[in-house]
């Protein structure tokens, strides 16, 4: 009866010349470049998911700095109808957008039910007015399906896309910048 002690390793059954050859072929193999994938097939990306009235929105979570409680807010004269005002974050003061008003949706009273989702891209921030967070999760990319045609042009401008289950996936730079990709009067750090 043989114990596992006594079993003979790899490198043991091989012979130098073996051994050799093996560690040359691991070694051209991992030397090789890398290759960019193109398909989308099983590829993923992290979205933070959140509610507009009951509709699912999502972000990439690349972009979300934090999730933050409503705050007193400070209107600003001079700003467009969605830049809200500005609200403090720890000694920043941070523009505050109202999806609704950005998307054309009806206006709704901003409570401490609401959350803000503090994103940031290209040295700018700003907080998204919520209904509420769902939290976060990996989406497919290859669920992710083109806005559809019957969608309003200026509501069209600021998503990336659709999934089958209809999570809507907004583009966070349109949404700092404007659809022109010129920087939103308000909607940056303060």
């Amino acid at each position: 009866m043989s114990t596992l002690a006594n079993q003979p390793t790899a490198a043991e059954l091989l012979t130098v010349e073996q051994q050799q050859q093996l560690l040359q072929t691991r070694a051209r193999l991992l030397a090789r470049p890398r290759t960019k994938r193109t398909d989308t097939d099983g590829a993923t990306f992290q979205v933070v998911e959140f509610l507009i009235g009951t509709d699912h929105y999502a972000l990439d979570a690349a972009v979300l700095r934090e999730v933050s409680q409503m705050k007193e807010i400070t209107r600003i004269p001079g700003t467009p109808p969605h830049v809200v005002g500005v609200m403090n974050v720890r000694g920043l003061m941070i523009a505050l957008i109202d999806l609704r008003l950005l998307l054309g949706l009806p206006r709704e009273t901003a409570t401490e039910q609401h959350r803000v989702l503090i994103i940031h891209s290209q040295g700018k921030e700003a907080g998204i007015l919520t209904d509420g967070t769902l939290g976060m999760r990996a989406l497919p990319l290859d669920t992710i399906h083109p806005v559809p045609p019957m969608v309003m042009e200026t509501r069209a401008a600021y998503l990336r896309g659709i999934t089958s289950e209809q999570l809507v996936i907004l583009d966070p730079d349109k949404i700092l910048f404007g659809a022109s990709g010129s920087p939103i009067k308000g909607g940056a750090t303060m």
